[in-house]
Protein backbone atom coordinates (compact mmCIF):
# COMPACT_ATOMS: atom_id res chain seq x y z
CA UNK A 1 0.00 0.00 0.00
CA UNK A 2 2.38 2.80 0.73
CA UNK A 3 0.13 5.86 0.24
CA UNK A 4 -2.08 6.40 3.30
CA UNK A 5 -1.13 8.73 6.09
CA UNK A 6 -2.23 7.84 10.03
CA UNK A 7 -2.64 10.87 12.27
CA UNK A 8 -2.21 8.69 15.54
CA UNK A 9 -3.34 10.91 18.95
CA UNK A 10 -2.77 9.54 22.15
CA UNK A 11 -0.57 11.34 25.28
CA UNK A 12 0.93 8.05 25.85
CA UNK A 13 4.29 7.48 24.85
CA UNK A 14 3.87 3.72 24.81
CA UNK A 15 0.90 3.38 23.25
CA UNK A 16 1.61 5.70 20.56
CA UNK A 17 4.80 2.94 20.09
CA UNK A 18 2.54 -0.11 19.96
CA UNK A 19 0.16 1.49 17.31
CA UNK A 20 2.97 2.49 15.24
CA UNK A 21 4.69 -0.98 15.83
CA UNK A 22 1.12 -2.38 14.17
CA UNK A 23 0.88 -0.42 11.15
CA UNK A 24 3.98 0.00 10.34
CA UNK A 25 3.92 -3.37 7.98
CA UNK A 26 1.30 -1.16 6.09
CA UNK A 27 3.64 0.96 4.86
CA UNK A 28 1.80 4.29 6.07
CA UNK A 29 3.22 7.39 6.97
CA UNK A 30 2.30 8.04 10.82
CA UNK A 31 1.81 11.86 12.09
CA UNK A 32 1.61 11.46 15.82
CA UNK A 33 -0.19 13.92 18.45
CA UNK A 34 0.14 14.15 22.19
CA UNK A 35 -3.28 16.00 22.53
CA UNK A 36 -6.17 17.24 21.74
CA UNK A 37 -5.17 20.86 20.42
CA UNK A 38 -2.51 19.19 18.52
CA UNK A 39 -4.19 16.76 17.33
CA UNK A 40 -6.77 19.35 15.58
CA UNK A 41 -3.15 21.18 13.70
CA UNK A 42 -1.94 18.06 13.21
CA UNK A 43 -4.88 17.03 11.09
CA UNK A 44 -5.09 20.21 9.36
CA UNK A 45 -1.56 20.36 8.19
CA UNK A 46 -0.98 17.01 7.13
CA UNK A 47 -4.63 15.64 5.96
CA UNK A 48 -4.58 12.29 7.20
CA UNK A 49 -6.56 9.44 5.76
CA UNK A 50 -7.00 7.78 8.65
CA UNK A 51 -6.95 9.18 12.59
CA UNK A 52 -6.35 6.88 15.46
CA UNK A 53 -7.85 9.06 18.05
CA UNK A 54 -7.79 8.37 22.03
CA UNK A 55 -10.91 9.76 23.86
CA UNK A 56 -9.19 10.42 27.19
CA UNK A 57 -6.97 13.24 25.67
CA UNK A 58 -5.33 16.61 27.75
CA UNK A 59 -6.75 20.22 26.06
CA UNK A 60 -9.53 18.60 24.52
CA UNK A 61 -10.65 15.27 24.90
CA UNK A 62 -11.03 12.79 21.59
CA UNK A 63 -14.83 13.54 21.11
CA UNK A 64 -14.46 17.35 21.31
CA UNK A 65 -11.86 16.68 18.38
CA UNK A 66 -13.91 14.41 16.82
CA UNK A 67 -16.78 16.85 16.75
CA UNK A 68 -14.24 19.79 15.68
CA UNK A 69 -12.87 16.99 12.57
CA UNK A 70 -15.79 16.27 11.07
CA UNK A 71 -16.72 20.24 11.32
CA UNK A 72 -14.01 21.05 8.94
CA UNK A 73 -14.55 20.48 5.24
CA UNK A 74 -11.52 19.63 4.03
CA UNK A 75 -11.54 16.29 7.22
CA UNK A 76 -14.93 15.99 6.62
CA UNK A 77 -14.38 12.63 5.32
CA UNK A 78 -11.45 11.59 7.13
CA UNK A 79 -12.08 7.95 8.63
CA UNK A 80 -11.48 8.18 12.50
CA UNK A 81 -11.34 5.22 14.81
CA UNK A 82 -11.57 6.31 18.48
CA UNK A 83 -9.51 4.23 20.69
CA UNK A 84 -10.70 4.02 24.93
CA UNK A 85 -9.66 2.08 27.59
CA UNK A 86 -12.53 1.30 28.69
CA UNK A 87 -15.26 0.32 25.87
CA UNK A 88 -18.25 1.33 27.69
CA UNK A 89 -21.37 1.14 25.15
CA UNK A 90 -22.50 4.88 26.11
CA UNK A 91 -19.10 6.16 25.35
CA UNK A 92 -19.09 3.79 21.89
CA UNK A 93 -22.64 5.17 21.22
CA UNK A 94 -21.25 9.05 21.60
CA UNK A 95 -18.57 8.03 19.46
CA UNK A 96 -20.92 6.67 16.67
CA UNK A 97 -23.15 9.84 17.17
CA UNK A 98 -20.39 12.01 16.73
CA UNK A 99 -19.31 10.21 13.26
CA UNK A 100 -16.64 7.93 14.59
CA UNK A 101 -15.65 5.31 12.03
CA UNK A 102 -14.87 2.73 14.70
CA UNK A 103 -13.71 1.92 18.29
CA UNK A 104 -10.67 0.06 19.39
CA UNK A 105 -10.37 -1.04 22.84
CA UNK A 106 -6.85 -0.88 25.08
CA UNK A 107 -4.75 -2.95 25.01
CA UNK A 108 -5.48 -3.80 21.10
CA UNK A 109 -4.47 -6.61 19.13
CA UNK A 110 -2.09 -5.51 16.71
CA UNK A 111 -3.90 -7.53 13.79
CA UNK A 112 -7.06 -6.04 14.65
CA UNK A 113 -5.79 -2.81 14.74
CA UNK A 114 -4.05 -3.13 11.52
CA UNK A 115 -7.06 -4.76 9.57
CA UNK A 116 -9.10 -1.60 10.77
CA UNK A 117 -6.82 0.68 9.54
CA UNK A 118 -6.00 -1.10 6.42
CA UNK A 119 -9.75 -1.48 5.57
CA UNK A 120 -9.85 2.69 5.95
CA UNK A 121 -7.12 3.21 4.29
CA UNK A 122 -8.32 0.73 1.66
CA UNK A 123 -11.99 3.34 1.02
Amino acid sequence: MGAGKVLLVDDDRFMRMLATAALRPLGCEIVEAVDGEEALSAAAEHRPDVVLLDVVLPKLDGFEVLERLRAMPELAETSIIMVTTAGLPAEIQHGAEGGADGYVVKPFDHAELRAKVAELLER
